[in-house]
């Protein structure tokens, strides 16, 4: 119970990652103009990298890894990235809290060896 009582105590006075009241914006001047003029910028060269993209991916020259580099981001940039579908046998909603925590851990770990062992 004690570790409840502090936990709330911490929430109500900010806590790390929280430091503002609710409804008080961590930026209340907004994003920096210069974002903007840089995303401008970027995007003037959106058709010539589209132009490049699209001559490495015609390219037989060129390293596959680089044709396939540039397929994607083609394909990135026109349909969106694709959505990544997890499949979940169990029914969560059964689950206790630390269930749910152990059970994401689990995924995760095996994630981790998987990415290891390609």
């Amino acid at each position: 119970m004690a570790a409840n009582n502090n936990t709330s105590r911490k929430r109500k006075q900010g806590g790390p990652g929280r430091p503002f009241k609710p409804g008080q914006s961590g930026n209340p001047s907004g994003r920096p103009k210069g974002c903007a003029e840089i995303q401008a910028l970027a995007r003037s060269y959106a058709p010539d990298a589209m132009r490049c993209l699209a001559e490495i991916v015609n390219d037989v020259g060129a390293k596959e890894s680089a044709r396939v580099a540039a397929a994607n981001s083609i394909l990135d940039r026109g349909y969106g990235k694709p959505s990544q579908h997890i499949s979940i046998k169990e029914e969560l909603d059964k689950l206790s809290t630390e269930e749910l925590i152990a059970r994401a851990r689990q995924i995760v770990q095996k994630k981790d060896v998987d990415t290891v062992a390609h």
